[in-house]
């Protein structure tokens, strides 16, 4: 019985086809092992297919995620490189702001008359400078000399008019690009100084007995040295081209410390920004210097305060 069952079993599988009603059908034949075949390579086919898709998908996810992952990355990295790059210079303008407020910090500590009090006020201030070296040439033995008696010995009461207030022109130029003028409501910044032009390279003089107070690097202003000559005097050197001195050294009257340059950021050309400061307070540099004024006289600019 069961041998008669599998013969009696269909191995084939007949399929009629009537395209039309006034046409024979057509019939396709086809072994049944091999519809099982055909069923089976159409599934594997229509998985494969679903699972390329599942992973074309996953995988342009992926791809998107991790672009958009990446995309933040870089974000986070420009923005981690701009923020050190701002602590970097908020480092630095605040160095240089500490430099620029410890000399002329000492300003508001000066005292114009020449009394017991001065002095005092005097010993107080240049005991909180760097180390100072004596001038070689003076015959007081330069060994433990305290800031104090540094004072003394390099600025004696009767040489303040000829030694200590600036007299000497700080470079060899007779050009005078820009004046000395205050603020005033044409004008959008101070001019706290007078810009002579000079040769690069040139030397600049100190233009009184004096100490270098500061002498670096400043971004706006490059190379700057800051002399302080006693009795509440004070001249600024700035866009110097080179520094040929070093805070703390006394140098005399005519001393070369620095060349004419074009350093910093505010430098609009080769020249020497000079400035004389009194007590706290910018000063006319051509109400000392007779060249000044005759150089500006020359070149038919104003040189006096112009008052807000």
């Amino acid at each position: 019985m069961l041998q008669s069952a599998k013969k009696s079993s269909p191995k084939y599988v007949t399929l009629l086809v009537m395209f039309d009603q006034s046409s024979n059908p057509k019939s396709f034949r086809m072994k049944v092992s091999r519809i099982k075949w055909l069923t089976v390579f159409f599934a594997a086919v229509f998985l494969v297919l679903i699972g390329s898709l599942i992973y074309y998908y996953a995988h342009a996810y992926k791809v998107f995620y991790y672009d958009d992952l990446q995309t933040q990355y870089d974000q986070l990295a420009s923005d981690n490189l701009r923020i050190k790059s701002i602590e970097k210079e908020y480092r630095r303008v605040k160095q240089e702001n500490e430099k620029i407020r410890r000399v002329f910090g000492l300003l508001g500590q000066l005292e114009s008359d020449s009394g017991v009090a001065a002095r005092e006020k005097h010993d107080n201030i240049f005991s909180a400078l760097p180390a100072m070296s004596a001038p070689t040439d003076d015959p007081i033995e330069s060994k433990n000399v305290t800031a104090s008696d540094q004072e003394r010995i390099w600025i004696p009461d009767y040489m303040v008019s000829s030694r200590v207030v600036p007299s000497l022109m700080p470079v060899n130029s007779n050009f005078i690009a820009r004046g000395y003028k205050e603020i005033s409501e044409n004008q959008k910044a101070p001019h706290y100084g007078i810009d002579i032009v000079a040769e690069e390279g040139a030397l600049v003089k100190a233009t009184a007995d004096g100490w270098i107070m500061f002498a670096d690097w400043l971004t706006d202003y490059g190379n700057t040295i800051i002399m302080y000559h006693g009795y509440g005097y004070f001249s600024v050197y700035k866009h110097l081209k080179h520094i040929l001195s070093r805070e703390g050294l006394a140098v005399k009257l005519g001393d070369p410390i620095g060349t004419v340059g074009k350093t910093g950021l505010m430098a609009t050309g080769t020249h020497l920004h000079f400035e004389i400061w009194k007590d706290g307070i910018a000063q006319d540099p051509g109400e000392f210097l007779p060249q000044i004024r005759e150089a500006l006289a020359a070149s038919h600019m104003d040189s006096l305060t112009i008052k807000p």
